[in-house]
């Protein structure tokens, strides 16, 4: 996904939006149809816990335009140099790492 738009947009916001970075004033920003900025609770959504939060922010991945990218590699080699995440067992690796993988890698 590429965000672009004019200065001043809202365009780093929006990013900062999405990477919890920044606190909505209102509404649920749904990530794979699932709430990112709010948990359910007894049936109802509540603003999200930092534990929520950091097992939410697990799923999605961000490649700065210019800070920290390696000079020798392309724009897509940069993106695909992502945090590799280990697991201590084959059983401990959770289903939808496969298709996140591939999702953000293609």
């Amino acid at each position: 996904m590429t965000v672009i738009g004019p200065s001043g947009s809202g365009k780093t916001t929006v990013l900062r939006m999405l990477m919890t970075l920044e606190t909505i004033n209102g509404g649920v920003i749904y990530v794979d149809g699932k709430p990112l900025t709010h948990m359910p609770k007894n049936g109802v959504l509540v603003p999200a816990d930092s534990k929520y939060l950091r097992k939410a922010r697990s799923s999605i991945g961000m490649c700065f335009q210019h800070f920290n990218l390696f000079p020798h590699m392309t724009a897509l080699e940069n993106c695909m140099e992502g945090p590799v995440q280990v697991w201590a067992s084959p059983a401990a690796k959770p289903a939808s790492a496969e298709r996140n993988f591939y999702r953000w890698s293609v």
